[in-house]
Protein backbone atom coordinates (compact mmCIF):
# COMPACT_ATOMS: atom_id res chain seq x y z
CA UNK A 1 0.00 0.00 0.00
CA UNK A 2 1.06 3.38 -1.00
CA UNK A 3 0.48 6.78 0.88
CA UNK A 4 0.80 9.52 -0.53
CA UNK A 5 1.11 13.35 2.00
CA UNK A 6 0.17 16.34 0.20
CA UNK A 7 2.99 18.60 0.75
CA UNK A 8 2.27 22.30 1.52
CA UNK A 9 4.09 24.90 0.13
CA UNK A 10 3.58 27.84 2.06
CA UNK A 11 1.01 29.81 4.33
CA UNK A 12 -2.62 30.07 3.71
CA UNK A 13 -4.28 33.35 3.98
CA UNK A 14 -5.39 33.16 7.48
CA UNK A 15 -2.22 31.77 8.73
CA UNK A 16 -0.63 35.09 7.57
CA UNK A 17 -3.13 37.56 8.56
CA UNK A 18 -3.42 36.12 12.03
CA UNK A 19 0.24 36.16 11.90
CA UNK A 20 0.69 39.80 11.34
CA UNK A 21 -2.41 41.07 13.62
CA UNK A 22 -0.13 38.91 16.49
CA UNK A 23 2.87 41.14 15.40
CA UNK A 24 1.09 44.07 15.34
CA UNK A 25 -0.68 43.63 19.28
CA UNK A 26 2.89 42.99 20.19
CA UNK A 27 4.49 46.07 18.95
CA UNK A 28 2.01 48.24 20.23
CA UNK A 29 2.24 47.14 23.87
CA UNK A 30 6.13 47.40 23.36
CA UNK A 31 5.59 50.89 21.66
CA UNK A 32 3.45 52.40 24.59
CA UNK A 33 6.09 50.67 27.24
CA UNK A 34 9.01 52.59 25.58
CA UNK A 35 7.14 55.82 25.66
CA UNK A 36 6.45 55.80 28.93
CA UNK A 37 9.51 54.76 30.11
CA UNK A 38 11.07 57.73 28.07
CA UNK A 39 8.64 60.31 29.65
CA UNK A 40 9.79 58.59 32.94
CA UNK A 41 13.15 59.27 32.62
CA UNK A 42 12.98 62.81 31.43
CA UNK A 43 11.11 63.34 34.43
CA UNK A 44 13.71 61.92 37.15
CA UNK A 45 16.27 63.81 34.63
CA UNK A 46 14.57 67.03 35.06
CA UNK A 47 13.93 66.61 38.95
CA UNK A 48 17.84 65.66 39.35
CA UNK A 49 18.49 69.00 37.63
CA UNK A 50 16.69 70.88 39.53
CA UNK A 51 18.35 68.80 43.04
CA UNK A 52 21.92 69.85 41.63
CA UNK A 53 20.65 73.65 40.92
CA UNK A 54 19.46 73.61 44.45
CA UNK A 55 23.03 72.71 45.67
CA UNK A 56 24.23 75.46 43.28
CA UNK A 57 22.13 77.41 45.30
CA UNK A 58 23.29 76.87 48.54
CA UNK A 59 27.10 77.52 47.60
CA UNK A 60 25.82 80.73 46.08
CA UNK A 61 24.37 81.30 49.45
CA UNK A 62 27.52 80.37 51.48
CA UNK A 63 29.73 82.23 49.31
CA UNK A 64 27.72 86.12 48.76
CA UNK A 65 25.04 85.56 51.93
CA UNK A 66 21.98 85.37 49.12
CA UNK A 67 20.64 84.13 45.53
CA UNK A 68 21.08 87.11 43.90
CA UNK A 69 23.61 85.88 41.37
CA UNK A 70 21.28 82.73 40.16
CA UNK A 71 17.80 84.06 39.61
CA UNK A 72 15.70 85.15 37.02
CA UNK A 73 12.52 86.65 38.42
CA UNK A 74 10.93 85.21 35.34
CA UNK A 75 10.34 81.71 33.32
CA UNK A 76 13.32 80.14 31.11
CA UNK A 77 12.19 79.92 27.43
CA UNK A 78 12.90 76.65 26.18
CA UNK A 79 15.35 78.44 23.37
CA UNK A 80 17.67 78.42 25.69
CA UNK A 81 19.94 79.60 29.51
CA UNK A 82 22.99 80.80 27.89
CA UNK A 83 21.66 84.65 28.96
CA UNK A 84 20.21 83.78 32.37
CA UNK A 85 22.40 84.26 35.75
CA UNK A 86 24.39 87.31 36.73
CA UNK A 87 28.17 86.53 35.52
CA UNK A 88 29.38 87.91 38.53
CA UNK A 89 28.71 84.73 40.09
CA UNK A 90 31.54 82.12 40.79
CA UNK A 91 28.78 79.19 39.44
CA UNK A 92 27.63 81.06 36.23
CA UNK A 93 28.87 78.77 33.92
CA UNK A 94 27.58 75.76 35.86
CA UNK A 95 24.35 77.03 36.42
CA UNK A 96 23.67 77.59 32.63
CA UNK A 97 24.53 73.75 31.97
CA UNK A 98 22.46 72.87 34.61
CA UNK A 99 19.57 74.75 33.35
CA UNK A 100 19.93 73.86 29.59
CA UNK A 101 20.07 69.91 31.54
CA UNK A 102 17.03 70.59 32.80
CA UNK A 103 15.52 72.27 29.67
CA UNK A 104 16.57 69.06 27.48
CA UNK A 105 14.10 66.96 30.04
CA UNK A 106 10.87 69.32 30.86
CA UNK A 107 7.76 70.12 28.93
CA UNK A 108 6.95 73.09 27.37
CA UNK A 109 4.29 75.25 29.79
CA UNK A 110 0.93 75.92 28.75
CA UNK A 111 0.89 79.07 31.56
CA UNK A 112 3.75 80.75 29.79
CA UNK A 113 4.31 79.13 26.05
CA UNK A 114 7.79 78.97 25.16
CA UNK A 115 9.07 78.22 28.59
CA UNK A 116 8.89 75.62 31.02
CA UNK A 117 11.27 76.68 34.31
CA UNK A 118 11.13 78.71 36.70
CA UNK A 119 13.83 79.64 38.69
CA UNK A 120 12.48 82.26 41.28
CA UNK A 121 14.10 84.11 43.94
CA UNK A 122 12.67 86.45 46.73
CA UNK A 123 16.44 87.99 47.07
CA UNK A 124 15.59 91.27 45.27
CA UNK A 125 12.07 91.11 43.90
CA UNK A 126 10.17 91.53 47.26
CA UNK A 127 9.97 92.42 50.68
CA UNK A 128 8.33 89.42 52.14
CA UNK A 129 11.17 87.09 52.81
CA UNK A 130 14.96 88.13 51.54
CA UNK A 131 15.81 84.24 51.38
CA UNK A 132 13.51 82.28 49.86
CA UNK A 133 13.67 80.69 46.32
CA UNK A 134 11.68 78.00 45.02
CA UNK A 135 12.68 76.49 41.37
CA UNK A 136 9.58 74.97 39.13
CA UNK A 137 9.83 72.43 36.46
CA UNK A 138 6.96 70.97 34.73
CA UNK A 139 6.53 67.48 34.26
CA UNK A 140 4.99 65.23 31.57
CA UNK A 141 2.24 64.18 33.72
CA UNK A 142 1.22 68.18 33.57
CA UNK A 143 2.09 68.49 37.03
CA UNK A 144 4.72 70.54 38.80
CA UNK A 145 7.97 69.75 40.89
CA UNK A 146 8.82 72.25 42.88
CA UNK A 147 12.37 72.78 45.12
CA UNK A 148 12.80 75.63 47.09
CA UNK A 149 13.78 76.98 50.54
CA UNK A 150 10.95 75.55 52.40
CA UNK A 151 11.01 71.84 50.48
CA UNK A 152 10.27 70.01 47.62
CA UNK A 153 6.76 68.94 46.48
CA UNK A 154 6.31 66.52 43.66
CA UNK A 155 2.62 66.29 41.68
CA UNK A 156 1.57 70.06 42.37
CA UNK A 157 -1.12 70.86 40.36
CA UNK A 158 -0.30 74.35 40.06
CA UNK A 159 2.80 76.56 40.57
CA UNK A 160 0.49 79.07 41.74
CA UNK A 161 -2.58 78.94 43.43
CA UNK A 162 -5.06 81.41 43.14
CA UNK A 163 -6.75 82.90 45.59
CA UNK A 164 -4.08 81.62 47.94
CA UNK A 165 -0.99 82.16 46.34
CA UNK A 166 1.44 81.39 49.12
CA UNK A 167 0.06 77.48 48.24
CA UNK A 168 1.75 77.10 44.88
CA UNK A 169 5.29 76.15 43.98
CA UNK A 170 6.32 80.04 43.57
CA UNK A 171 6.08 80.96 47.47
CA UNK A 172 5.70 77.43 49.46
CA UNK A 173 7.46 74.30 47.54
Amino acid sequence: MKLYFKKNKGFTLIELLVTISIISLLSSIVLTTLSNAKSTAKDAAAKAGVREFEKLLQMEYNDNGNYDYLQSYAWVPTSSCSSLFSSSSTYVVQARNICSNILSNTYASSVWPGSSIMFYSLSGASSHDSQKYSIMVLLSSGKWFCVGSSGISDNVTDWWTSPYPSKGCIYNP
